[in-house]
């Protein structure tokens, strides 16, 4: 927003039209069509047909999401890792996707994955318990390439660490359980895993 100073003067003394006329054209300049973000206050209430499409929205990131496991560490080698998000105010949006190839390393034990933005620790279902429960983050897919496909979720535990999530599937013949290079099957080349969800961030 444009600063505006008005001219002060003292008693008997003469006023030029430019005193009047500048701050009075600057403030006629910002109502008539210059408000900008800059301009408003962070308690004003704006209704949504007033801004523009997709104001507050934006695109989505891409980000590099981290891929550990609970004893040795994956390497995708020629295999594809990525991830996307979106921030709005302090909820997350977030996808990742891997893609297995053959230099593929699955590495060894429970995966996880980073998350684009540091999660809250709060959310429990009961903050009162002295163990609590992981916080569903949305949907997880997990296919072994030819063979059979698996249904699941994310989750994290922002107590334990807020920066990871891990990934539960299942099928009709399969137990849901915690993703790993052997679990549900031996992940390798041609495999692929899918999540996303929304979280709040710390």
């Amino acid at each position: 927003m444009a600063t505006i100073n008005p001219a002060t003067v003292s008693d008997g003394e003469t006023i030029d039209a430019s005193d009047l006329n500048n701050p009075i054209n600057t403030i006629a300049n910002e109502i008539n069509g210059n408000l900008d973000n800059a301009n408003i206050s962070a308690s004003a209430s704006i209704e949504e047909t007033k801004l523009a499409a997709g104001a507050g929205m934006g695109a989505w990131t891409d980000y590099t999401p981290t891929w550990t496991a609970a004893t040795t560490n994956p390497s995708i080698g020629n295999g594809y890792i990525g991830g996307s998000y979106i921030q709005i105010g302090k909820t997350v949006f977030f996808k990742i996707s891997v893609q297995a190839s053959t230099t593929t390393s699955a590495g060894s034990g429970a995966y996880s994955f980073g998350l684009p933005v540091t999660a809250a620790d709060t959310g429990y279902w009961d903050t009162t318990a002295s163990v609590q429960p992981p916080i569903n983050l949305g949907i997880a897919f997990m296919r072994n390439a030819g063979i059979a496909s698996y249904w699941g979720y994310s989750f994290i535990d922002p107590a334990t660490d807020p920066d990871v999530c891990g990934v539960q599937v299942g099928n009709e013949a399969t137990a849901m359980a915690t993703i790993s290079n052997s679990a549900p099957f031996a992940f390798a080349n041609g495999d692929n895993i899918r999540i996303e969800g929304s979280y709040q961030a710390a």
